[in-house]
């Protein structure tokens, strides 16, 4: 017994491995201190100036606790739109993700909600353990019950009764699950895998930041044997077989270059998908994360974030 236990690898990055362990003393942090720099932003001390973040808990009956994020502008009166942020696998609220938040508040006047999936983040759940993943998507369907339309209301009264349209931004894994949210609303770390942090940006020293930086991220572990197979099966066969019913109006974005995820099923969508109002745009060149992330294309990160904004501006009025 003792020679076949020694075939597995430990848990990997056991001092996350519960929500709880996740939060220890992170729970009050705005700006965590290993979040990169976006070269579009003022520094963290300046940010404050210009917009407001708040952050708590949000119990899913049934599920636990659900860490959310609100960034939003200092002058409300900007707001007249807000997006629901869904992060990728391994990701959180913070680091890039946050900075994304911020941009779009501070740059654009978008009021931007994040949240952390089960498993992931500031999140109850076992370290990036997905056991399920219909059960992992109403994780985001529940948080988009219960936490989301009151906080629209609560802004919208403190804005005079100002409507708010409200969009969807998902990024990687979270792209997918807001294919799912859009037509259901009209413990073994071993998985062979190759690593791929060298695979998301150009910029070597950017990537390995994003990388070894995340506090809550799965660092160079495998993904559970679990996690690997509903996300490559059950969740990439659902999405295949529904994309028919896609109705939503929809921005998609992916990178020409992209060798995480094959440019070629962001084109299949934009052709199966029933939407009549939908566009696509491949950047060439682009890797993974580089088309809203990196140190050295901020020309490319600003024309991106603008074209979304504007996406979203003429479909609110």
């Amino acid at each position: 017994m003792g020679a076949v236990l020694s075939m597995f690898e430990p848990v990997p990055n056991p001092d996350r491995v519960t929500g709880e362990q996740r939060r220890e003393g992170r729970m009050d942090v705005k700006y965590f201190p290993t979040k990169p720099p976006s070269i579009l932003l003022p520094p963290d001390d300046e940010m404050p100036q210009h917009v407001k973040v708040d952050t708590g808990l949000v119990n899913l009956p049934g599920k636990g606790e659900c860490f959310w994020m609100t960034v939003v502008p200092v002058d409300m009166k900007r707001v007249t739109k807000v997006a629901v942020f869904f992060h990728g696998y391994s990701d959180h609220v913070g680091d890039n993700f946050q900075n994304m938040m911020l941009i779009y508040a501070h740059m654009h006047g978008v009021a931007c909600i994040g949240f952390d999936m089960e498993g992931h983040g500031r999140s109850d759940g076992l370290h990036i353990m997905i056991d399920s993943w219909h059960k992992f998507i109403e994780w985001a369907t529940d948080f988009c019950d219960i936490f989301v339309p009151a906080k629209i209301q609560q802004w919208s009264e403190e804005l005079g009764g100002r409507p708010l349209k409200t969009f969807a931004i998902g990024e990687s894994m979270g792209g997918a699950r807001v294919d799912m949210l859009a037509v259901w609303i009209p413990i073994w770390p071993i998985t062979p895998g190759k690593p791929v942090r060298h695979l998301l940006l150009h910029d070597v020293e950017a990537s390995n930041a994003a990388h070894y930086d995340n506090v809550y991220g799965s660092v160079d572990a495998q993904p559970r044997l679990k996690t690997a197979l509903e996300l490559g099966t059950v969740a990439c066969v659902w999405i295949q077989e529904h994309l028919h019913e896609f109705s939503t109006p929809f921005l998609l974005y992916h990178g020409g270059d992209d060798m995480v995820t094959d440019p070629e099923i962001s084109q299949r969508m934009y052709r199966t998908a029933a939407s009549k109002d939908k566009e696509i745009v491949i950047v060439d060149g682009a890797w993974h994360a580089e088309l809203f992330s990196g140190f050295d294309n901020a020309e490319a990160q600003r024309k991106a974030y603008s074209h979304v904004a504007d996406w979203m501006e003429a479909r609110t009025k």
